[in-house]
């Protein structure tokens, strides 16, 4: 249960993070959402198989 808690902290303060880099517009959405991307995939909270499998989806290519 505590390996889990880090990781259950890390995802929401990246959530919250990224929400508020939404809201005062620091930075723009491409840059913001990749970089939380990166981050859970370099912390290993998210598998680079499960990043990259979302862009095998028609959806995000067909709404681009």
């Amino acid at each position: 249960m505590e390996g889990e808690l880090w990781q259950q902290i890390f995802v929401v303060t990246v959530v919250l993070a990224v929400f508020t880099a939404f809201v005062r517009e620091w930075f723009s959405p491409d840059v913001v959402a990749m970089t939380a991307l990166v981050l859970l995939v370099v912390t290993g909270i998210l598998s680079p198989e499960s990043a990259l499998g979302v862009f095998g989806n028609s959806a995000p290519v067909t709404i681009a």
